[in-house]
């Protein structure tokens, strides 16, 4: 990828009026902000969100256009979920969602572009390489590498297509792995390749499903890098809703109509209440429903997998790396151990360059709970060994660490090992014809994306129509 070309641009609309992520932000909530608490009324189709991502402002959206009274309760002070662009290193930064995945036939297309939100296409054959001591990786193999890993996986396919047990993507891929002889540099490409696909995946390829691998589905096209803030759709998506931020929501009492919800200081009523918390959080049993949910709908969250997939944002004085490439590959003998650097400015132009890296849970648990100067250290480290003693150290540093977030509690949903497909639709299904459920670990094909979190509110919206006009009827 060619630094220099231009990115592709889609239409501003005045980008809400600003591009500084606070403007934004005040943009769609300013108003929700300063009025008190109030209580939900029922009686006219009132519902309650929990959870202001992107489902959760999806069907608020959605059902506010159909004339029901809509009020968005977010723990959070902001709003967006796992969207978080941040600009202190002086270019929008995302700890969260990064990439359009795919853009023919996303539904999130039309608003992406009315949002004003600029994109770059991803090159995934566009990467560099060092070993841990230096010494420079073949370039032409390292593009190969993912459609390689890819080759891989489809043979596995078939040599396990007639088998009716489970097994972990580790195992399979171990098992194929023993069939060649690796040269230590393939070995190197080879683990790269795998740590970069547990990050993509959200978990450790030892605690996903194997027979659940190909679930889920991407939309045509390429995927696209967001370079100039995520952070514009929610915001974009959530102007004029009434939102409330630092609401903690303690207990969802659904034993008759209206719906009871507690938080940290008020209660609310309401005809339909919608549950976007994450699966982490609903793992966590910090929100208490009354009655307790149905054994399937335990289930189904006991068995799903909730990944930690951690970044950190590293800004120097100068680039000591390629800067004509989108990725940096670490060969390391230590698997997972920051497998991969991203080279931001490729998709930003900036007079301070930043390396990305990313991390999974493989290795320490994606530095969860680190000190943020222990965790710099480490990656610094790593990075004086790729190229020498002498790189400049880095002048600012911001990262994410989504499973320590009491309101996120991870990054997204997977399929773990021992789950079913049919896990996402028990946790997807309403209750009561009150009590409605959605976020990405709700769609069983999209699940882990923006774009399946969307999806799921709109589900949603037609639930709650279906149940309001069935009590008309």
């Amino acid at each position: 990828m060619n630094p220099k070309t231009p990115k592709q641009f889609i239409n501003r609309r005045d980008f809400l009026r600003s591009s500084i992520g606070a403007g934004i932000l005040a943009t769609s909530t300013m108003g929700c902000l300063s009025n008190p608490l109030k209580m939900v009324q029922p009686g006219n189709g009132e519902v309650v969100v929990i959870g202001a991502g992107i489902a959760g402002i999806t069907v608020a959206r959605e059902l506010q256009s159909l004339g029901f009274g809509v009020t968005i309760l977010e723990g959070q002070d902001r709003i967006g979920g796992r969207i978080q662009t941040d600009r202190s290193l002086g270019m929008p930064v995302e700890l969260g969602a990064s990439r359009v995945r795919g853009e023919k036939g996303n539904p999130l297309t039309d608003h992406i572009k009315n949002a004003g939100i600029e994109f770059s296409r991803v090159d995934w054959a566009s990467i560099t390489g060092r070993t841990e001591t230096g010494k420079l990786m073949d370039e032409k193999k390292l593009s190969k590498a993912k459609p390689d890993l890819f080759r891989m996986l489809a043979k596995a396919f078939i040599r396990n297509f007639a088998k009716d047990e489970d097994s972990s993507i580790a195992d399979v891929i171990a098992r194929e792995r023993a069939l060649r002889k690796w040269t230590k540099e393939e070995e190197l490409i080879l683990d790269f390749s795998l740590g970069s696909g547990e990050i993509a995946n959200g978990s450790p390829f030892a605690h996903a499903s194997w027979k659940m691998v190909r679930e889920f589905q991407e939309f045509g096209g390429f995927d696209q890098y967001v370079t100039n803030g995520y952070d514009a759709l929610p915001a974009y998506l959530a102007d004029g809703l009434d939102i409330r931020l630092n609401q903690q929501v303690q207990t969802i009492d659904y034993t008759t109509s209206p719906v009871k919800i507690t938080t940290q200081n008020s209660t609310l009523e309401a005809n339909y209440v919608v549950v976007t918390a994450s699966l982490g959080v609903l793992k966590s049993n910090s929100i208490q429903f009354l009655p307790q949910l149905p054994w399937r709908k335990q289930r189904a969250i006991e068995r799903m997998g909730m990944g930690t997939i951690n970044k950190l944002a590293m800004r120097f004085p100068k680039s000591f790396w390629p800067t004509d490439k989108a990725a940096i590959a670490h060969g390391t003998k230590k698997f997972g151990k920051f497998p991969v650097f991203l080279n931001l400015d490729v998709y930003n132009d900036d007079e301070h360059p930043v390396l990305m890296a990313l991390m999974g849970e493989t290795y320490k648990n994606a530095l969860e709970g680190v000190k943020e100067e222990d965790a710099v250290r480490e990656a610094y480290q790593v990075l004086q060994g790729m190229y020498g003693s002498d790189i400049p150290a880095p002048t600012g540093v911001v990262r994410s660490q989504w499973q320590s977030n009491p309101f996120i509690r991870g990054a997204f949903s997977y399929n773990k090992l021992g789950a079913e497909g049919s896990d996402r639709e028990d946790l997807a299904e309403s209750l009561e014809s009150r009590l409605f459920f959605a976020g990405e670990a709700t769609h069983r094909e999209r699940y882990g994306s923006v774009s399946g979190a969307f999806l799921s509110g709109k589900r949603a919206t037609k639930e709650i129509l279906e149940a309001s006009a069935s009590l008309r009827t």
